[in-house]
């Protein structure tokens, strides 16, 4: 945890999930997006989803979708936890 005059941290398991549930390190990334969306949506769900699909490589549009929408409930869950 990073030290500073920081309002909150909020840890969030995206790489466990990433590679325990969707098989895949990579997505990581998508999986920490779709969170700080479930966290505080900066922008709407909806375009973020826009934006993964628009680029996503061809044939994995499905895993990062999955992995977006397991980032907004984390993000979501963290934040309740607070």
């Amino acid at each position: 945890v990073p030290e500073g005059k920081y309002s909150r941290v909020l840890k969030v398991p995206a790489t466990r999930v990433a590679t325990e549930e969707l098989s895949k390190r990579v997505v990581a990334n998508v999986v920490m997006l779709g969170a700080v969306v479930g966290i505080d949506p900066l922008v709407s769900p909806a375009s973020m989803e826009k934006a993964v699909l628009d680029s996503a490589p061809k044939g994995t549009e499905e895993l990062n979708m999955k992995a977006l929408k397991r980032g907004f409930e984390l993000g979501e869950a963290v934040l309740k936890a607070v």
